[in-house]
């Protein structure tokens, strides 16, 4: 038997007086354990030991036995990322008792959403809500609707507040107005597309880009653009 494979710097010698074999001598941590079944193959003896270690946990369902390893789960599901690697390489199903791990981690909350549950998954939804970009394709591809309470954030951003009123609300989304006014391009397609009407909020931006204020005046006020009282741009009728 080769005792020098489970050398690892730790320990000068296994302690052969307490262990009969190599199965006992493996039994003594999880990389050991590991490293007997990926040469020899699976061995229930051995699994209680790899079942301590999320790493071998995993590679073990992954590579050896080719589908779950419910000795091993406890372990997994206490690391994010091994519960979203272990759903998504092995189970492709949903794994409960990983779910609070996941809903920890914004790109694996929305993967594991779309993918694996194809629906809601409301324990990861404050997650979520924290990104605009993850937010907003919530919404779009998960919801298909609304969703309050990302709403606050995907606010903050010029680009996601007018694509959440386009593509979501169909419709004004007022809490994100004060970010849209901040660019001429989404003031002036928010009036056009969705209010359909003139945007206050937005004039002052429109009005410092000389194309924006013409295509406002034209398109959408079909008026002359007056703001504070000067005229920005005369109405081309």
């Amino acid at each position: 038997m080769d005792v020098w494979k489970y050398y690892d710097g730790k320990l000068k010698y296994p302690n052969l007086s307490n262990h009969s074999n190599e199965i006992e001598i493996a039994k003594a941590n999880p990389k050991w354990a590991y490293l007997y079944v990926k040469r020899n193959g699976k061995n229930k003896d051995l699994e209680p030991t790899i079942a301590k270690n999320a790493y071998y946990s995993y590679w073990y369902a992954k590579l050896i036995l080719n589908g779950p390893f419910k000795l091993g789960e406890p372990t997994i599901s206490e690391y994010t990322y091994y519960s979203h690697l272990y759903v998504k390489e092995v189970l492709h199903d949903r794994f409960e008792l990983g779910e609070k791990a996941i809903a920890k981690n914004v790109e694996y909350s929305y993967a594991y959403a779309k993918n694996i549950l194809e629906a809601p998954f409301k324990l990861g939804e404050p997650t979520i809500a924290k990104d605009a970009y993850y937010s907003y394709q919530y919404a779009k591809e998960i919801l298909k609707g609304p969703f309050k309470l990302c709403e606050p954030e995907i606010a903050k951003d010029a680009y996601y507040s007018y694509q959440y009123a386009i593509d979501i609300l169909e419709g004004p989304f007022n809490l994100g107005e004060p970010a849209i006014a901040k660019n001429p391009y989404y003031s002036f397609n928010y009036a056009k597309h969705i209010l359909k009407g003139e945007f206050p909020l937005g004039e002052p931006e429109i009005a410092k880009d000389a194309y924006y204020s013409k295509e406002y005046t034209n398109v959408v006020l079909k008026k002359d653009f007056y703001l504070d009282g000067k005229l920005i741009c005369k109405y081309e009728s």
